[in-house]
């Protein structure tokens, strides 16, 4: 398996350049309507259109920026206790605890890493050339 932070770190790179591309050439901004990219609308019907609307406003650069900065904060407070594996390969997200059932910490189960929040964000890009399928939550 690759490096999943490596992987997520470089993926938000490419998603944080594209968007800030678009917000210095001033080509798309979240509060505009229209712009490059958006479909004639005369290939839809008056109903689709603002569906088409909705599901556009999705891929707004600034929009895109906050869901980078949101996918690094949670990167960063699921790191694994250590950056190599142990002597047996293993190694824990020191913040997610799959099982509290026992009461004490000391009885607390720690989940592998890339645990569950970082599966999730590293999901985004399921259908990347790199993407491990072993991520998959």
């Amino acid at each position: 398996m690759s490096d999943p932070a490596a992987f997520a770190e470089a993926r938000l790179a490419e998603d944080e350049a594209i968007a800030q591309r678009n917000i210095d050439a001033g080509l798309l901004d979240d509060d505009e309507k229209t712009g490059p990219g958006y479909p004639d609308y005369q290939t839809y019907r008056d109903d689709d259109t603002e569906a088409a609307d909705k599901y556009l406003m999705c891929f707004r650069p600034r929009r895109m920026l906050r869901e980078v900065e949101a996918g690094r904060l949670i990167l960063a407070a699921h790191v694994p206790d250590h950056h190599e594996p142990d002597a047996y390969g293993v190694r824990i997200c020191a913040v997610c605890v799959s099982d509290k059932s026992g009461g004490y910490a000391e009885n607390w189960v720690m989940d592998l890493w890339p645990c569950l929040p970082v599966r999730a964000v590293l999901l985004s890009w399921a259908d990347h050339e790199d993407y491990d399928p072993e991520w998959r939550p």
